[in-house]
């Protein structure tokens, strides 16, 4: 199974989230490139810099507008392929299911995120 990251911590990453909060579950880490960023968390999770992770058999979801050209070329250049092992945010959530082969796996996906939404409608 491919290792989830979401790239970005602002306003889209917090939109992405909140709609699908079983990508913050998944997610191994946040990445930003800010600096001090690996003192942050994001949705429970630590944040990290790009220059920290090893990016085989990783998924990453970039979730800013307006960083996605300069994150999607620095992908390319780590050797990343385009909706294959990366996306934008649009769309994300069944891109990112498509990467796992493991049909069980997508069951309890699907399974603990419908619990997930039947939850936040209540609280």
């Amino acid at each position: 199974m491919k290792t989830l990251y979401i790239w970005g911590t602002g306003n889209d990453a917090t939109r992405l989230t909140r709609e699908y909060p079983i990508l913050a579950i998944y997610a191994r880490n946040f990445v930003d490139s800010v600096k001090g960023a690996k003192d942050m968390f994001f949705r429970g999770k630590r944040v990290v810099s790009p220059d920290c992770i090893i990016w085989d058999n990783c998924f990453v979801i970039i979730a800013t507008r307006k960083y996605f050209i300069e994150i999607a070329s620095y992908l390319d250049r780590k050797g990343l392929k385009r909706e294959v092992d990366y996306c934008g945010y649009e769309g994300a959530y069944y891109r990112w299911m498509y990467a796992f082969q493991d049909s069980e796996s997508i069951k309890r996906m699907i399974i603990l995120e419908e619990n997930l939404r039947v939850e936040s409608l209540y609280h």
